[in-house]
């Protein structure tokens, strides 16, 4: 395994010596680097990115709700607004009167602001 061209082809799932392939193998090569370059050389960042979402309850929403995981992921020409944002959210307050529902009522308020200072603005957010 000291050929570099070898260990990177069974890196990549091919097993064949580069002079053993025939044009019947085209299609399975192309599918193994497509898998390759579209999957396995960015599934440091999915698994990192996931474990993010994870850990702040996001993607156990995103599976609840895939449409509105849908909308906020792709890759779409339509402009997210803050009103469309708003929109996929349902707020559960606690109860009338209670600390907890003045605190939530003041958050809402500040994500609202927050929505609406950010519209039409590309952000960059960092942790």
């Amino acid at each position: 395994l000291d050929d570099p061209d070898l260990s990177h082809r069974i890196q990549l799932g091919i097993d064949k010596p580069s002079t053993h392939y025939h044009l019947t193998d085209k299609p399975n090569i192309l599918r193994t680097l497509c898998i390759h370059h579209t999957l396995l050389s960015s599934k440091g960042q999915i698994d990192l990115l996931m474990e993010g979402q994870n850990e702040h309850g996001v993607l156990s929403l995103m599976k609840k709700y895939p449409e509105c995981a849908r909308v906020m992921l792709s890759n779409s020409t339509e402009t997210l607004t803050a009103a469309a944002m708003i929109d996929l959210f349902h707020v559960e307050y606690s109860s009338c009167g209670s600390n907890n529902r003045q605190k939530e009522e003041a958050s809402i308020i500040i994500f609202y602001d927050y929505l609406q200072d950010i519209e039409g603005k590309t952000t960059i957010i960092s942790m």
